[in-house]
């Protein structure tokens, strides 16, 4: 007997929400740890990537518990998320010492 036949209409609905909101928290809780065991600096990017499969579902379908799933999924986008997030904030820098250069020059000639 499944959970489906003691359970019917809303409360199903309300019981089938509970669920996922405890597990989307249990999501960020690792992924904070996550964060914070790879020094922020390493760990903000695989972490996030980590996060964002195991919500999209990506790693739930090869029926792993949740801690298993985002293990995995921490390892695997840990080289890939690196490049792309010290691009990203490289990117970023370029752009923010642009704006400072071009503030500072327009604040010297009187623009």
């Amino acid at each position: 007997m499944g959970n489906r036949a003691k359970w019917e209409g809303w409360a199903w609905s309300f019981h089938q929400f509970g669920e996922r909101l405890l597990r989307m928290a249990a999501a960020h809780l690792m992924w904070v740890v996550c964060t914070l065991m790879g020094g922020i600096v390493f760990g903000i990017f695989p972490a996030t990537a980590a996060l964002h499969g195991v919500l999209l579902g990506k790693w739930n379908d090869r029926g792993l518990p949740l801690p298993s799933a985002f293990w995995q999924a921490f390892r695997h986008y840990f080289w890939r998320s690196q490049w792309l997030g010290a691009g990203t904030v490289l990117t970023g820098a370029i752009l923010w010492v642009d704006v400072v250069f071009f503030l500072r020059i327009g604040t010297l000639w009187g623009l």
